[in-house]
């Protein structure tokens, strides 16, 4: 470790700050993730029957949070990074390998998941490890890790907290990241640390000299080196996740699912009645069903004036109807296409398809604006750690995504070629296509060898032609009558 600016007592402050912080978050994690998992509340109904019935509380949950949540995610694709305000400028390559060294195709997607379920998720940013080229980007659970920002400027971070329980080293570990300092803690392990333990959390920030302070080390960046991703954000660094204001219909619609399943358990068939008969006993003196029922079981009894009938079965079409009404309320609510939550497309031409569509397109790109930020963010920061100034102070970057709109490949051709026939460049219209920038590279490739060959092809075809005869000396092409005739010749007699 080397002396930094910011003492150990700068460092504390925040480890208790954030450390709080952290602690007051945990309770709506979990209550934010229980929906996506499928773990929420089980629906409460009739006390007479849910005693009885446990198994179908258990069976009446079906989990269409995790889908709307989903449903932005699998359309955010991220294809590279563009420096500089020229439209025309191709992907920045040294990103692209960053980004593909860290397999960020992956851990974005898992970035973008971990956003929409807790509302927020947090980038890392480390220096190259010993002996490798480019920095490391982790992606970190938000259970783990909080920053504050300015109040000034919610653009700057004035500090970072990450920790977690280390089984191997035998300690809980915390850092805490400050612009112009990296500060090291550590404390005594438990067996129980998942993620953040409440009571362990507790103890360690508001007990002085749980940490055991381990020095600090230099930050060369001038920044905090952990980026938010606020999935849907607001004022004061507050951020919703994706689907929360569809729990309580999900709710609704669990507790409809189990008033259906008790009726039909209990009353979806038609009950038999008896009266002015002898009920059986057993030995014990217990009464034994009189009647066992079959379809080739005769009922007979002695007493004339015995008497059968039966009760009419539930009628559960409501339920049903109740249960389609509220999961449509939840597509509308959530801007998710009712044939993602019904399953049913019964002749539904192109058009429709796209029209109830387009709510999550304009959904999942207002969510690529926000993740852009972030992602835009990251990659300055990578290159800070690379010694470049320059696209770590860079304004105008921006963040490539693949089209989030549903298009068939006919539809899309034809597009792009209108497109470059009014003159849209050839790697802008690869783009479009959404090839990635080393597709788009290697097509560059292909379509100037290909132009290279066509213009040898032509050259060699133009020398192999005959070429034109020269003209009189009245510009007239000369023709066959014009040729030169030789001497005469004699006819001879034999």
């Amino acid at each position: 470790m080397v002396n930094v600016s910011s003492s150990e007592e700068d460092a504390r402050f925040w480890l208790d700050r954030l450390g709080q912080g952290l602690l007051d978050r945990q309770p709506r994690y979990d209550y934010l993730e229980s929906y996506v998992i499928g773990e929420f509340a089980l629906p409460s109904g009739d006390p007479r029957y849910v005693k009885a019935l446990r198994e179908l509380q258990q069976k009446a949950k079906t989990n269409y949070i995790s889908l709307v949540t989903s449903s932005p995610v699998e359309r955010m694709q991220v294809q590279g990074f563009r420096f500089g305000n020229d439209a025309d400028t191709p992907a920045d390559e040294d990103a692209n390998a960053i980004w593909q060294y860290n397999n960020m195709d992956l851990n974005s997607e898992i970035a973008h998941m971990t956003a929409a379920t807790f509302s927020r998720s947090y980038i890392m940013v480390s220096p190259p490890k010993p002996g490798q080229k480019y920095p490391l980007i982790t992606v970190e659970d938000p259970r783990c890790t909080i920053v504050e920002h300015d109040p000034a400027d919610m653009n700057l971070i004035r500090a970072g907290l990450k920790m977690w329980n280390d089984d191997v080293l035998g300690y809980a570990i915390a850092v805490v990241y400050l612009p112009d300092s990296i500060h090291y803690f550590r404390g005594s392990a438990n067996s129980t640390f998942k993620n953040i333990d409440f009571d362990i959390l507790k103890f360690r920030v508001l007990t002085p000299g749980s940490w055991e302070y381990m020095g600090a080390e230099n930050n060369p960046l001038g920044e905090v080196p952990i980026v938010p991703m606020n999935w849907r954000p607001g004022l004061h660094g507050t951020s919703a996740s994706e689907a929360e204001e569809g729990f309580y219909i999900q709710d609704r619609i669990n507790a409809e699912i189990l008033n259906r399943m008790i009726i039909s358990r209990a009353q979806a068939y038609k009950q038999r009645w008896a009266k002015g008969i002898t009920l059986p006993v057993d030995d014990q003196g217990h009464v034994k069903p009189p009647f066992d029922p079959g379809a080739d079981i005769l009922w007979a009894v002695e007493d004339e004036e015995a008497q059968f009938g039966e009760f009419k079965e539930a009628d559960i079409t409501q339920i049903l109807k109740a249960v389609r009404d509220d999961v449509g309320d939840l597509a509308a609510i959530t801007k998710t296409p009712p044939h993602y939550l019904l399953g049913e497309i019964v002749n539904a031409s192109g058009d429709a398809l796209k029209a109830a569509e387009t709510g999550l397109v304009s959904k999942t790109k207002a969510r690529m604006k926000t993740a852009g930020w972030s992602w835009e963010k990251v990659i300055k920061l990578a290159f800070g750690w690379l010694g470049d100034t320059t696209k770590q102070n860079e304004v105008l970057a921006e963040t490539i995504w693949a089209d989030p709109e549903s298009r068939s490949r006919a539809e899309l051709a034809d597009a792009i070629l209108k497109e470059t026939q009014m003159g849209l460049p050839a790697e802008m219209a690869f783009e479009r296509l959404g090839l990635s920038p080393a597709q788009i590279q290697r097509a560059m490739q292909l379509k100037r060898q290909e132009e290279m060959r066509q213009a040898m092809l032509m050259a060699a075809q133009t020398s192999m032609r005959p070429q034109n005869p020269q003209s009189t000396s009245n510009g007239r092409v000369p023709t066959q009558g014009d040729r030169p005739r030789g001497p005469a010749t004699q006819n001879t007699v034999g």
